[in-house]
């Protein structure tokens, strides 16, 4: 019996993975001090192209509304990432959304081989701005959906919280708190390197 169950298991494990990219599961904090640039803003334009290799990519412009790491208000970034549909090519990167124009997102990135800009944590990387039609607070919602998560030590994680909504004002002092923090330590580990 308990081998029927533990096949079963397995078999649910693989189909699952198959369908999904697996990640480090990554908290706020995480999802920082990993990223190069932390910027909340309206996409734009999205625009398909090819690389070098006959890849397609999304190059995205971003007009940044708040930077919580590296970019200004009023800037408009452009970068690519992977994916896309170029004529009659599409390449897809599961766990990887693709933008569309007018929607507002929180994106923490990381700058990649190529000039290419990844989302931090694939899908994790990625929130979407909207008003609550209830509250019309500010909120947050990603998707983690095409996504199977690990710890640090690559042990497979139970997934939670598949889609989740989260309030902007209490996620942004999160992200406050995890910065000044981090800044802290890293000052510390400066005065202790002297």
């Amino acid at each position: 019996m308990s081998r029927s169950i533990t096949a079963v298991v397995l078999l649910l494990a693989l189909f699952a993975s198959a369908h999904a990219s697996t990640v480090l599961r990554l908290d706020w904090a995480g999802l920082l001090q990993r990223s190069e640039l932390v910027v909340e803003g309206r996409v734009v334009s999205v625009t398909a192209e090819l690389d070098a290799q006959g890849r397609v990519r999304s190059r995205l412009a971003l007009r940044v509304d708040g930077s919580l790491r590296g970019g200004r208000a009023g800037e408009l970034l452009e970068f690519s990432w992977p994916g896309g549909s170029f004529g009659d090519l599409g390449e897809l990167v599961v766990g990887l959304p693709i933008p569309a124009p007018g929607q507002e997102l929180l994106l923490f990135l990381r700058k990649e081989a190529g000039g290419l800009r990844l989302p931090v944590g694939l899908a994790q990387g990625v929130l979407r701005r909207h008003r609550d039609p209830i509250t019309r607070e500010l909120v947050y919602t990603r998707s983690l959906s095409e996504l199977s998560f690990v710890d640090e030590q690559g042990a497979p994680l139970v997934a939670s919280d598949m889609a989740e909504r989260i309030e902007r004002e209490s996620l942004l002092r999160d992200l406050e708190r995890a910065a000044a923090e981090q800044a802290e330590r890293g000052a510390q580990q400066d005065g202790s390197a002297r």
